[in-house]
């Protein structure tokens, strides 16, 4: 759909269920996925520094830290790359907050399907840094 090759994910969250369900649902994609899985809050600028991604999904709460924190941390750790923002819990502050972070791609955890995932991935790679 949105890319050729093997596209290198890093999803970010706490949840085992939704990280499976998030696997499951990008296996199904008509593009080949690669994911990792980071669900520690103060693992993931590390992770983002060391590891080349081409694109991130971020949960919006970690135990420690929220997705806007953890986003911050990783922008100012130098990633300008794209990143989907995962949550079950919206509005329109939150929305303003991120874009702020050049995050303005979600994925609504309420309605994630393999098209939507796939939908979200594509969207965040075409927005520029």
């Amino acid at each position: 759909m949105g890319w050729s090759g093997t596209l290198r994910v890093l999803l970010i969250d706490d949840d085992d269920v939704d990280a499976a369900l998030f696997r499951r649902f990008a296996g199904r994609m008509s593009n080949s996925v690669e994911i990792d899985h980071c669900s520690m809050a103060n693992r993931v600028v590390g992770i983002v520094t060391e590891q080349d991604y081409d694109v991130l999904v971020l949960d919006n709460r970690l135990p420690g830290a929220t997705g806007l924190e953890i986003l911050g941390a990783i922008r100012a750790a130098g990633y300008d790359g794209p990143v989907v923002h995962c949550t079950g819990l919206w509005d329109e502050r939150l929305r303003e907050d991120f874009a702020d972070l050049e995050c303005s791609v979600v994925l609504e955890k309420g309605s994630i399907s393999s098209a939507a995932i796939e939908d979200a991935i594509t969207a965040a790679l075409r927005t520029p840094a």
